[in-house]
């Protein structure tokens, strides 16, 4: 994970994702995964090393009041470091 916003989360892979994508996952807070579903909107290329590295934005816009709110809750207090994982089913 590159950054963590209100709005939106940024992360690299080495795998590009669309923009219009719609990602299946759990941001980790405090240890707790929190299932969301969100659409890429951004994905820029980047070279480290001479590898490709794709940075994409996902936005939290269409996200329910209520997870918005956990999530601002989370950065308000700046504790732990949050984590992208796979959505368990």
């Amino acid at each position: 994970m590159v950054e963590l916003r209100v709005d939106h989360v940024t992360f690299r892979s080495r795998r590009r994702v669309a923009p219009g994508t719609v990602l299946d996952f759990a941001l980790v807070m405090e240890g707790r995964p929190w299932p969301l579903r969100a659409p890429v909107v951004d994905c820029q290329t980047r070279k480290d090393a001479g590898v490709a590295l794709y940075e994409m934005r996902v936005s939290f816009e269409g996200l329910p009041p209520p997870d918005l709110h956990l999530i601002a809750l989370f950065i308000e207090k700046g504790r732990g470091a949050p984590k992208l994982a796979p959505r368990s089913s």
